[in-house]
């Protein structure tokens, strides 16, 4: 029954089930970014190979800011972290490989010793290339010659991300098809789930704050790589050439909607790795008419993106960006069902608004998901949680 409250442990005999037949797991979609969710992910990979997440491409930070001004694409350095924390860690998997994905140039080296160490890699006589296995080394090769050709004189490598750079090759090598490039990638790394970007459309992300500054750019809002925001958010929107602007999501990301067994809205920057996921048209309207369960798991602890906001608020901003493209006339349940907390009200600045949740029509479900009293979500029992719902 959509949104029923589930046991909060799905009970050994069922986990056992998805721990031995992982292929046969449930299909849970996340709407996520950054690297919030990376130990979610991991602990999810031994119980289902068959989560969706459904990653935000308007970073403007980091190595992926040079790669979206050289090239003029969607932002790579999400996806590719999502990627690897879904990544095969058994016998089969190929370390060498995950290896040179997670690499990243020294930052204190020159332009031309940088070049020359991207040059060797597309040669094959880097360290780095060597141990990976066949077919993936050659593949990887070409990728990164594509992306070293096309790379304008002044583009800056240091710090960059070679899983960046791989993933940003394949783009141009594949006319701009991120999907078949994350498929190809998936396959050698083995991927135990799908990982795709809501638009590949190459825009900015921009919010209007209460006070009536306007930001633009995803770096600007998250507070990690300059001064966090002073004002609260009030409005959240898409950009290109600094001119609003609409996207639709990709046909793909759509029907992976239709076809979850649950949804989520799982902790991470709300704005610009949750909610922004929503703005796409077509997103809003694939939520409603899915009859999976939907649960909010907000931020425990402090997130600079969510000032002046409490848990509630946090339903009420999905539940806005979700109607803006399905309606107003949307039921609340509809978009979410179910928010589930930690029993701890100190993980979140306050308790809950029960009582205004519940008129809203929506079950709260409140656990342990913490491992002790010092610590933040523990990601085997959010794992847990989860399976139960699904």
């Amino acid at each position: 029954m959509m949104g029923g409250v589930p046991d909060p442990n799905p009970g050994e005999e069922r986990l056992e089930q998805y721990w031995r037949s992982p292929a046969q797991g449930p299909r849970i979609l996340f709407f996520s970014g950054g690297s919030a969710l990376r130990g979610v992910a991991r602990a999810l990979k031994r119980y289902t190979w068959n989560s969706v997440h459904i990653v935000t491409p308007f970073d403007s930070g980091g190595s992926s800011a040079e790669i979206r001004r050289a090239f003029g694409m969607l932002s790579v350095g999400d996806l590719r972290n999502r990627l690897l924390a879904l990544a095969d860690e058994g016998p089969g998997a190929d370390p060498a490989l995950f290896q040179l994905m997670s690499f990243r140039l020294p930052g204190e080296a020159e332009p031309a010793e940088l070049r020359a160490r991207l040059s060797a890699m597309v040669d094959g006589g880097d360290p780095l290339i060597d141990p990976i296995a066949e077919p993936a080394r050659t593949v990887v090769r070409e990728l990164l010659g594509s992306c070293a050709e096309a790379m304008p004189d002044d583009f800056d490598l240091r710090h960059a991300s070679v899983g960046n750079l791989v993933l940003a090759g394949g783009y141009l090598r594949e006319h701009r098809d991120m999907a078949t490039v994350l498929q190809t990638l998936s396959d050698f790394v083995g991927v135990r789930g799908v990982v795709r970007p809501v638009t590949e459309d190459d825009l900015q992300l921009g919010a209007t704050l209460v006070d009536g500054t306007a930001c633009i750019g995803q770096h600007n809002l998250t507070g990690k790589e300059v001064e966090p925001i002073a004002s609260p958010i009030e409005e959240l929107f898409l950009t290109r050439g600094g001119q609003r602007t609409e996207s639709a999501a990709s046909p793909d990301v759509l029907e992976r909607i239709a076809r979850a067994e649950l949804i989520v809205y799982p902790m991470g920057s709300f704005f610009s790795s949750v909610l922004c996921n929503l703005l796409p048209a077509g997103v809003g309207r694939a939520i409603v008419e899915s009859d999976a369960p939907k649960i909010y798991l907000p931020n425990a602890g402090r997130d600079p993106e969510q000032l002046g906001m409490f848990v509630e608020d946090g339903v009420q901003r999905i539940v806005d960006a979700v109607r803006a493209d399905a309606g107003d006339d949307v039921p609340t349940r509809q978009i979410v069902s179910t928010l589930v907390c930690d029993r701890r009200d100190d993980l979140y600045g306050g308790v809950p608004n029960v009582f205004r949740l519940a008129l809203e029509g929506i079950e709260v479900v409140r656990m342990q998901l913490s491992e002790d009293e010092q610590s933040l979500y523990d990601p085997e029992r959010v794992v847990k949680m989860l399976l139960s719902f699904a």
